[in-house]
């Protein structure tokens, strides 16, 4: 029906008025900001532009005075990402290009992984200071997102078991040309495009 965008049905126990507010144990992360991005979508395919949604997470501690190292003791700090403004007709729009790579997905292994995702498009938004090594911004976020997924010590994305038996021999990130790596940058710009 009406009340289900594209065959998505949901509810959300959580709305008042048309606010929605979410708060997380945990930094903003590339997952945690699809998951509430796609649940404002599915909202404002019902609210439309009224649908107003609210992510709190845990942000960064500001540091001490000449004390890089040293985290200030003044509690937690909070982070707010705000989405508002979309209306019925793009929300339904982009819900239609979501689950068409979800559909992707379910053929065969989408490389897309949230957190180094969201590495690559903020970086890609963010201008280069001057560029002594003569890569495009495309590469220099490409490989940001590529140090995300294989940071030093582990503990992120490329733990994960799932990806590394899907994406075996090369690994998700081979190469910058490498059929894998396009992928990825092209999903990773439609997801966040969409949300």
């Amino acid at each position: 029906g009406d009340a289900a965008p594209h065959g998505l049905a949901f509810a959300f126990d959580d709305v008042h008025g048309a606010t929605r507010v979410i708060a997380t144990a945990g930094k903003l992360k590339g997952k945690r900001r699809v998951r509430a991005a796609f649940e404002h979508l599915l909202l404002a395919s019902v609210l439309g532009e009224e649908a107003i949604t609210v992510l709190i997470t845990e942000g960064e501690a500001p540091k001490r005075k000449g004390d890089e190292d040293m985290e200030a003791d003044a509690g937690p700090v909070l982070e707010e990402r705000r989405f508002a403004g979309v209306s019925r007709a793009h929300a339904l729009e982009a819900l239609g290009v979501l689950l068409a790579l979800w559909h992707e997905g379910q053929r065969s292994p989408l490389p897309f992984m949230p957190d180094c995702a969201a590495v690559y498009v903020d970086t890609l938004a963010t201008p280069a200071r001057g560029n002594p090594t003569g890569r495009s911004n495309e590469e220099r976020a490409w490989r940001a997102a590529r140090d995300a997924y294989n940071r030093y010590g582990g503990g992120g994305e490329q733990d994960d078991p799932w990806l590394q038996l899907a994406f075996r021999p090369h690994g998700l990130f081979p190469a910058f040309t490498h059929p894998v790596c396009v992928r990825f940058r092209e999903v990773a710009d439609t997801v966040f495009r969409a949300l």
